[in-house]
């Protein structure tokens, strides 16, 4: 006998990363994703093969560096399960694992640069096929927002600390010189 499912799903657009389908009424996939030196082949194919092992569907791999895609081709060509390619500042290097087959990047628009540099992107990703799966974060912010986004985080803890009945200068009292929490003191706020 089957129950209906308590998990309500938004409706989404299917994909499909590699082989595997995602989104709309496709199954939950799991995806995981390697700490390794994405340089160090055997160590990153050691991890993914682990991972698939476990039942993961999906592997993402962080390529940092034009090293790292270069290696990337290698862990593509020998990976059991599809890769998501995790780019951050370089759009050059994105371009290369979709010219290496990448099955899904993960990008931080924020981070790539300028507009055009995306575009590249998208379009390289357009012409081959390949998914973008948008990261929007911390790691997504230019360096301006990025200090932005620490001072209200710091609001946030001022408030916290500042409203907290454990004030004292060891615990960060924001209300004497500079907070322990946020780092900032009782002027910028």
């Amino acid at each position: 006998m089957s129950q209906a499912s308590p998990i309500k799903r938004r409706k989404s657009r299917q994909i499909m990363v590699g082989t595997v389908p995602v989104g709309g009424d496709a199954p939950i996939s799991v995806q995981s994703m390697t700490n390794t030196e994405t340089c160090d082949v055997n160590a990153t194919l050691a991890q993914i093969n682990a991972i698939a092992e476990a039942g993961a569907d999906i592997v993402r791999v962080s390529v940092p560096s034009m090293e790292a895609a270069e290696a990337f081709k290698s862990i593509r060509q020998q990976s059991p399960v599809p890769l998501v390619a995790d780019i951050h500042f370089d759009h050059k290097i994105a371009l290369r694992v979709a010219e290496y087959g990448v099955d899904c990047l993960r990008i931080n628009p924020g981070n790539i640069g300028k507009e055009q540099k995306v575009r590249e992107v998208i379009a390289a990703c357009k012409d081959r096929g390949i998914p973008i799966r948008i990261g929007v974060n911390a790691g997504s912010l230019g360096k301006e927002l990025a200090i932005d986004a620490q001072r209200i985080r710091g609001r946030h803890q001022h408030q916290y600390c500042k409203n907290s009945e454990y004030l004292s200068k060891e615990r960060g009292d924001c209300g004497r010189g500079r907070c322990r929490y946020c780092g900032l003191g009782s002027k910028n706020f």
